[in-house]
């Protein structure tokens, strides 16, 4: 793209000492372009780091390289990549802005645009030119800035993020198309609003008001240079005050203190308690990070664009019941292999609910189907896969029985996103690695994290699949990929309902009672598994800021089903039903039912609400009895009793 000429000036660094921020700006938004380094650049994060998106307008963007600055070592600071406008704007565009992406905190003003005088009739309210105050008319008066005001503030509240609101700067006399002191009749309008809703303010009018002469351009809204550097260390301080995560990425593991009673899933790091249903996303949003921080490592982005191809479609398999699709799901280049996707869909129901899982050893276990392909992948202790393992596995996947049922089956196998050995060479991670990096950083993703990861992204395909059920799209694990399917679920609000089959220490038992399998020991077996910093409470169990309850609550309001064996002590299976009461208090606060149960059920009865809990006679294993148990959970969840 050829640049304007005061541009290519701005990259040569000729004007670099006579182009303002305020010009620089005015030239980015009239010809829509970005510059490397420029404030409006996307930048990519730091993992461990939390995210911070800023939203405003052009003296927003003027501040945004001094705050990355000043928060270099604290915060991924993200910002809208336009000149955020009015409120008009950000009702237009702010599901765009925030993305697919988790956001910890946001930064956001509206105000300026929309106390400015544009002409009459102007054709789009919100990208309309100043006119003369005589001669114009408010943008957006102020009864309906404080309705815009008001539903951007519930937009954003639903990112689970916190939230800071920045009051809109001065006006000075002389300023074209605005009125001084317009800014302070919005202000209060919008303390009002944020007051309410619980949002707190930081008071940039207060702070610019006090030396205008000094940092603010003549008859200018925008600031000088050094102007603006002064703003940026007031919202980098603000900022750094509220950061969720500061406390957890900042803080050496060797100063957690150890704590031997459950750690409270409804009281914030800063002690605050959560007493009302609009504060859980804030709080969901500061345990993920705690659970990814500490135990299952920070998972990449989806990919911008995801991708698939169904390879092939069978619509008259198993005697005619099922249509069975092949589908490849790509994540990385062209030489890096997809995901094998499984999916039998029953022919008697359209749009189907449908199970997503792990397999263990390659789709071509779970059936005896000549047309399912050998997995490629390393399978288990080196060997690869053979003609004679079809159908091995096919006890634990009792696809015609699920299919009677009316569900829809999707799996795939673990090998095809991470092989699950100690190698940190082959797999999903090297894709994300930056230059010379050959394992994952102390808090960076683990096995465990990869494998969810990629259920994500089948979860990806299953959304848009039209002969399965959107809104209905269970996920299921056992043993292991028990713990992931628990992962993948806290991780990804599409899931609408997971089964975790004896997952264990790790998944759904917790780790401080030190019963069957500890923390200890898995890291010892499996040190692949989790992220690096778990390694740190190997016998300091007590020392976790959190525990397994933590990650069912993640779930909330969504529907958990834990599952047991008698004889399996190694998974604990009272510490799995512990687990699920140390949730309880978050789907009763949210009214999503829960567990009423205070002990145990007998064997083979199952107990609980929308938080449920069986126990089998047997040993560790999954097969077509549990599988009946799991049916009837999302029969009752979806489709009422039967």
């Amino acid at each position: 793209m050829m640049l304007p000429p005061v541009l290519h000036a701005w990259r040569q660094n000729s004007l670099r000492s006579l182009l303002t921020p305020t010009l620089v700006i005015a030239v980015l938004s009239t010809h829509h372009v970005s510059l490397p380094g420029a404030p409006l650049d996307p930048i990519e994060d730091r993992p461990g780091l939390p995210r911070v998106l800023l939203l405003g307008d052009s003296i927003s963007i003027a501040y945004t390289l001094g705050v990355r600055d000043e928060l270099r070592d604290e915060a991924n600071v993200h910002r809208a990549p336009v000149n955020c406008g009015p409120t008009l704007r950000a009702l237009e565009s702010l599901e765009h802005w925030l993305g697919p992406a988790r956001w910890d905190l946001i930064h956001f003003n509206f105000g300026l645009h929309d106390l400015k005088f544009i002409p009459h009739e102007s054709d789009l309210r919100h990208n309309a030119p100043k006119a003369p105050v005589a001669d114009g008319q408010l943008m957006v008066p102020l009864p309906e800035y404080e309705a815009n005001l008001r539903e951007i503030v519930r937009r954003l509240s639903r990112s689970g993020a916190r939230l800071i609101w920045s009051s809109t700067t001065p006006i000075p006399q002389g300023a074209e198309g605005r009125v001084p002191g317009h800014e302070i009749r919005y202000n209060a309008a919008a303390a009002a609003i944020m007051d309410a809703a619980g949002v707190p303010i930081h008071d940039l009018h207060t702070y610019a008001a006090a030396r205008l002469d000094s940092i603010q351009r003549p008859a200018d809204v925008h600031f000088t240079n050094e102007g603006s550097t002064l703003l940026a260390k007031q919202v980098a301080a603000a900022i750094r005050n509220a950061l969720p995560a500061r406390s957890i990425a900042a803080r050496p593991l060797e100063s957690l203190t150890p704590q031997s009673e459950l750690p409270d899933p409804l009281t914030f790091l800063d002690g605050r308690s959560v007493r009302w249903p609009e504060q859980w996303p804030e709080r969901r949003s500061e345990i993920l990070d705690l659970l990814a921080h500490y135990v299952y490592g920070h998972m990449p982005p989806p990919p911008a664009t995801p991708a698939w191809s169904v390879d092939r479609t069978t619509p008259g398999v198993l005697d005619g019941k099922a249509t069975r699709k092949l589908v490849s799901i790509s994540f990385g280049g062209r030489d890096t292999p997809p995901i094998q996707l499984l999916v039998y869909s029953p022919n008697q129901r359209r749009p189907a609910p449908v199970f997503l899982g792990l397999n263990f050893e390659g789709n071509h276990t779970v059936a005896p189907d000549r047309d399912i392909p050998l997995t490629p992948h390393w399978v288990r202790d080196g060997e690869r896969a053979t003609e004679a393992q079809r159908g091995v596995q096919a006890g634990r996947w009792p696809i015609e029985a699920i299919l009677a049922r009316g569900y829809a089956v999707a799996t795939f196998y673990q090998g095809d996103i991470d092989p699950d050995h100690p190698d940190w060479s082959d797999g999903v991670h090297p894709l994300y690695y930056r230059p010379g990096q050959t394992e994952p950083a102390s808090a960076e993703w683990g096995t465990i994290a990869a494998w969810a990861w990629g259920l994500h992204r089948c979860v990806d395909y299953l959304v848009q699949d039209p002969d399965l059920d959107p809104q209905r799209i269970a996920v299921m694990g056992h043993s292991r990929n028990g713990k992931t399917a628990l992962v993948a679920a806290a991780w990804d609000e599409r899931i609408a309902l997971t089964v975790s089959n004896q997952s264990g220490c790790g998944g759904a038992a917790l780790s401080r009672r030190r019963s069957g399998e500890t923390v200890k020991a898995i890291n010892d077996r499996f040190p692949h598994w989790f992220c690096q910093n778990f390694k740190f409470f190997n016998d300091r169990e007590d020392h976790l800021p959190l525990d397994q309850h933590f990650l069912i609550a993640a779930i909330a309001p969504r529907p958990v089903l834990v599952c047991s064996a008698e004889e399996d002590a190694w998974a604990d299976p009272a510490g799995e039903f512990a687990s699920l009461r140390g949730a309880n208090p978050v789907y009763r606060l949210l009214q999503a039912g829960g567990i009423d149960d205070e002990d145990p059920p007998p064997l083979n009865a199952l107990a609980g609400d929308t938080l449920g809990y069986h126990i089998r006679p047997g040993e560790h294993a999954v097969g077509l009895a549990d599988w009946t148990v799991f049916l009837d959970f999302a029969d009752r969840q979806w489709f009422g009793p039967r």
